[in-house]
């Protein structure tokens, strides 16, 4: 009887488990998480104690700079972000952080988000070194800025 109930019990745990690692993320900054920062830190993760690359961050802060979502030419929503870093273990005070050292827009419609690279947007894949394609010109520009090009 005892071997019944720990199945059952391991059923439902298993299931409330598995739903609740594929909920989709509800916010923008849930996104930005999900898709740009989560991505960075596994591979700095994976990253040799003695590699040539920089230092991995030792924290990372998502701000969020648009208050309510502007939109683009074709009248899909989005939201600007900025990524502050913070290297080493000292003081958490303000002057130690790395304002806007990533920048880009989150589309929480779509469930993309991209990233600024010199003047164009990519894919927040970009940011862990795959290969991707410029995004259309008109991502993450609001209609107003589009037009005035």
């Amino acid at each position: 009887m005892r071997h019944y109930l720990l199945a059952a019990v391991t059923i439902v745990l298993t299931s409330s488990l598995a739903s609740a690692g594929s909920d989709p993320p509800t916010s923008a900054a849930g996104l930005v998480n999900q898709r740009l920062i989560q991505p960075l830190a596994a591979k700095e993760r994976d990253q040799g104690k003695f590699s040539r690359a920089r230092p991995a961050p030792s924290e990372r802060r998502v701000r969020m700079l648009d208050e309510k979502p502007q939109q683009d030419s074709a009248g899909e929503a989005f939201v600007t972000f900025a990524v502050d870093i913070r290297q080493g273990w000292g003081d958490e005070e303000e002057a130690n952080w790395t304002k806007a050292a990533i920048t880009g827009c989150v589309y929480p419609d779509r469930g993309e988000v991209f990233i600024k690279r010199g003047k164009a947007f990519h894919p927040a894949a970009a940011a862990v070194g795959k290969k991707t394609k410029a995004a259309p010109e008109r991502t993450c520009h609001a209609a107003a800025q589009v037009s005035a090009r």
